[in-house]
């Protein structure tokens, strides 16, 4: 984990885990638009048949075919957003933690497994949509608990940038030079 750690933290890394992350962003916001505009995350925090069916009812059956057909988009995203979250919170690591502490390899790992939830819910909605007509309210569920988790460690990642951020501003703040008390050299 520390080699992928410290390969994701380099530039060129971070830059294509970005552009991938875009390009995949928008081209999974086209997909929608498509679809006739209706917010995947519906279906993915429905928990229940009811709540399910009320999304697919709006989405009809060509936007449902477009959801099951347009969903390999969405297999090649969670590989990007992972990349990407993890490099960023690999590379605002303070450069003293190395190998890095505790809280950022967990961190950094839990990008991973917002990935992982998302392969999840994509392959449980990819079974549930097989047979809309039959719709099983344990997967239903199962797939609404890994959207949730997904969403809960993407907000983590989120959060921990944002912390790490705010950090560094800080330390940068209080090491400015301009902040410093002159010596005898440079009265």
């Amino acid at each position: 984990m520390t080699i992928l750690y410290r390969m994701l933290s380099r530039n060129r890394a971070l830059l294509a885990a970005g552009l991938s992350a875009l390009v995949l962003m928008v081209l999974l916001q086209a997909n929608a638009n498509e679809r006739g505009g209706t917010s995947v995350f519906g279906l993915q925090l429905a928990f229940t048949v009811e709540n399910f069916r009320a999304v697919l009812d709006t989405w009809g059956a060509a936007g449902i075919g477009h959801f099951r057909g347009t969903l390999w988009l969405d297999y090649l995203f969670p590989a990007a957003y992972a990349c990407l979250l993890a490099g960023i919170i690999a590379r605002l690591n303070p450069a003293e933690e190395t190998p890095p502490g505790r809280l950022p390899r967990t961190l950094f790992a839990a990008c991973f497994l917002a990935a992982l939830s998302d392969y999840t819910e994509n392959t449980l909605h990819l079974v549930i949509l097989a047979d809309p007509a039959s719709l099983s309210a344990p997967l239903i569920l199962l797939a609404s608990i890994a959207a949730a988790l997904k969403w809960a460690l993407i907000t983590i990642a989120f959060l921990a940038i944002i912390y790490y951020l705010v950090k560094k501003a800080l330390y940068a703040k209080r090491n400015h030079p301009s902040r410093k008390m002159p010596t005898k050299e440079t009265l």
